[in-house]
Formats: structure tokens, sequence, C-alpha cells
């Protein structure tokens, strides 16, 4: 059992003023927990982020976690409906796993295990059009390090399906060009290797040429201007101001619809689910099946429109 020992702490795990003491402690204890067990930075931020408001809502409640029960956990969800059905999902399934780790801890009962998480609607992400990504790589790209860099950076998120963090975290030793594969540290710290194609071997050949004249001695692949690695929020932005320039409109273009484009348009060439399943990092086949549920939606959209049995 992991000590919650005093509430003196700093940075990720410190308490705050409007936690209960008890509550507080086991808190700091968690997410201490989560760190030995080598969850990243994000990870840890986001259960932070999740426990924190439940803890203030305690506080003003004036309970503690000898007083707290699974009616009292549903009342504080309820307390959120205002949330998006995704935030109010993410809220409840991160408690859940905080009381589930409480009880193998025996700090309290396991709180959470008879509370169902709330639905969560599945939205159909539109994926770009071959013509978008022409687009697209024609405002990016260019002679210059920055254009360089454009262009390799989308190549490899439309060509690999990664997560931006994924894609900005690669290292120079993590390329190989020749196999056409990238070592991706993934979520939970897990590594895959990723391939990619020619086009984007190239892409990034080139880019690694300017960019070894400017910033020799860093590790990391994809830099800013400022000669630091490049961030996913400026990534994020730097993507939606290229989607403006090159007119796409009525489709929020991100990282994630380039790794949504990647998916559909893999299984459209006959990928299987499984390779898919692989490459895109998922612990679960059935996170991958939603994929495979998008692209049959999409036959079927298309079979309505062209159907020959409308011809007779």
């Amino acid at each position: 059992m992991i000590s919650l020992g005093k509430r003196s702490a700093t940075g990720v795990f410190a308490s705050t003023p409007s936690q209960p003491p008890e509550l507080s402690r086991a808190f700091k204890a968690f997410l201490l927990e989560r760190q030995i067990a080598g969850a990243t930075i994000t990870t840890i931020e986001t259960y932070r982020t999740q426990l924190k408001p439940f803890g203030a809502w305690c506080s003003r409640s004036g309970l503690d976690l000898p007083a707290l029960s699974t009616d009292i956990l549903r009342s504080y969800l309820a307390s959120r409906q205002q949330l998006s059905p995704s935030a109010l999902h993410e809220a409840a399934r991160r408690l859940k796993t905080f009381f589930r780790w409480s009880a193998k801890e025996s700090i309290c009962e396991d709180l959470g295990a008879q509370v169902r998480l709330p639905k969560q609607p599945r939205k159909i992400i539109p994926s770009l059009t071959v013509p978008q990504v022409h687009a697209l790589l024609a405002v990016g790209k260019g002679d210059a390090f920055v254009g360089r860099r454009n262009e390799a950076l989308l190549r490899l998120l439309i060509d690999s399906g990664l997560r931006i963090s994924e894609a900005l975290g690669i290292k120079l030793n993590d390329l190989d060009l020749e196999g056409g594969r990238a070592l991706i540290q993934g979520k939970g710290q897990k590594q895959r290797f990723v391939p990619f194609g020619p086009r984007t071997a190239k892409a990034l050949l080139q880019y690694m040429h300017s960019r070894e004249r400017l910033f020799p001695t860093l590790d990391v692949l994809f830099v800013g201007s400022n000669g630091q690695g490049l961030k996913c929020r400026h990534a994020q932005q730097h993507l939606k101001r290229l989607a403006h320039r090159a007119g796409i409109e009525n489709i929020r273009v991100s990282p994630h619809t380039l790794r949504h484009t990647f998916a559909t348009w893999y299984l459209r060439s006959g990928g299987d689910v499984f390779s898919l399943q692989r490459i895109l990092g998922h612990t679960s086949l059935a996170m991958t099946r939603r994929y495979v549920d998008l692209v049959d939606a999409d036959v079927t959209a298309t079979h309505a429109k062209f159907s020959p049995g409308n011809l007779v």
C-alpha cells in the first residue's frame, strides 16, 4: 500500500486549500503512483484536472473521504450535467479509476464500481479529400526550412495516422528512412514501429538537410524557428492557418482530422483492421472498429446516391 503521508507537496501533486484533507492526501498518493507507473506528464495533468473539481465540490458540501458514498459520487456527476457528453464521460471515467485504485490501497471502498459511464454520442468526423490534402501540401511546402518542415510533418501525419504528440516526440535516432518506419513512444510509454511511404521518407530527408544546417545539435526531429522542439498547440495553430490559406471550409482541420483521414483512407484502400490497430496504437480492437463502422456508413451513403436500383 502507498502511504498517504503528509499533505506537503509541490508541483502537480500539490494539495490545495479547496480540497478536504483526507481526499487531498489520497489525490496526492494516486498521482504519485501514476508517475511511478510511468504515466506521462500529460496523463497526470489530465487526472489532476478531473480530480480537482470533485475535491472542490466535496469541500463546499462539507464532505471528506470517510463520508463519501456511491450516491454522493452520482450527485457530483449529476451536478456537472452542463458539461458536454464527452467531457462528462471523461470526468466519470477518471474518477472511477481513482476510486478503483483507492479500493486496492484500502483507502476506501470502490465508490465508482456501480456508477455507469455516461453515454457518448458517436460523432462522425469527416475525413479530408485527396484534393484538400493536395491543397494543404501546396500552401505549406517550400524550399526554406519552415516549408520543408511543414511538408514533412503533413506527409508523416497523413501517411502514418500518428497522434500529434507522438509525431513531435520523434527523435532523429527513431527514424529509419531506408526501412520506411519510425519508432514511436505511444500512450502509456508503449513503443511501436509505424511505417511510412517513400514520398514521406523523401520529404523527411529534405527537411532534415535544412534542419541540420540550422540546428545541428538538437536530437528532436521537428523544430520550431526558435530552435526548440515544436509544441502541439503551435502545430495545431499552424495547421489551422494552412487550412485557411488552402481554402478548406466546413471541416475542422486538425492533427486528429489527419489521423482520422489516414484511418479512413487506409480501410478504403483495402487495409485490414488488425494492422490498422497496430499502426494507430490502439489497445483495443473495438477502438479501431469505429473506423470500420464509419467506412461502412460511407459506403451506404454512396450506394444511396448511385444505386443502380434507382435507375430501373
